[in-house]
């Protein structure tokens, strides 16, 4: 809605186009214009919640559970020490696309492919694909068995008719409340709930509500 020349949106409403004066004469006489600005934007920010903070990068250390390497060659000049296979890997890096089933070959700098089975196949027995991409963060690199975008979202079946106050979220294909325009009595400094609207979750536990592979976009 927009207001005639000298008239402004009556603040206590939102609905009504007053006089400026009118709405100058609602603060008190001393108030700045900037002290204006500053008390609606306070005064908005209690009902319409932050915006959803970065996640704070969690440290990247090497895991208690995981055995030290007793016995090991040392590395040569450009190839590294994996920690959890207990062997060295290439320095360098190719861009490489394997087939369906195979993945880039960490101890060849990712320019050739193998077998996903025999790649975990040089790691310990107890290691999961999690454990094997962990240890190549560990040195800076990129897992090989990071989730992959599929390019778009799945189709959720079957669609559920949410209750009312309620919207179909097609990324998690869940019901979630619509955002009321009352504030929650919580005020969270991460992430508010999406699934209450009236709770605070921790960056992890925000993000697991999504597919691994989704991005914040």
């Amino acid at each position: 809605m927009l207001c005639p020349p000298g008239q402004g949106m009556h603040p206590a409403s939102g609905c009504d186009c007053v006089p400026l004066e009118e709405i100058r004469a609602l603060y008190p006489a001393w108030a700045t214009d900037a002290d204006i600005s500053q008390s609606n934007v306070e005064g908005m920010s209690t009902i319409f919640p932050p915006p959803i903070p970065e996640p704070t990068p969690t440290p990247v250390v090497k895991p208690d559970y995981w055995p030290a390497c007793n016995t090991f060659a040392p590395c040569e000049e450009g190839s590294w020490l994996n920690e959890l296979a207990c062997s060295c890997m290439q320095s360098y890096e190719c861009n490489q696309v394997c087939p369906k089933n195979q993945v880039m070959d960490p101890f060849e700098g990712g320019c050739s492919c193998i077998e996903e089975e025999a790649l975990m196949g040089k790691f310990p027995e107890w290691a999961s694909m999690k454990d094997v991409d962990y240890s190549l963060m560990l040195n800076g690199k990129m897992g090989v068995f990071k989730p992959q975008h599929p390019g778009k979202w799945p189709q959720c079946n079957p669609i559920p008719m949410c209750a009312p106050g309620h919207y179909f979220n097609n990324l998690t294909c869940a019901c979630w409340p619509e955002y009321s325009l009352e504030p929650c009595a919580i005020r969270c400094s991460s992430f508010i709930d999406p699934r209450t609207q009236c709770g605070c979750l921790k960056p992890d536990d925000f993000y697991s509500l999504f597919p691994r592979w989704a991005t914040k976009q």
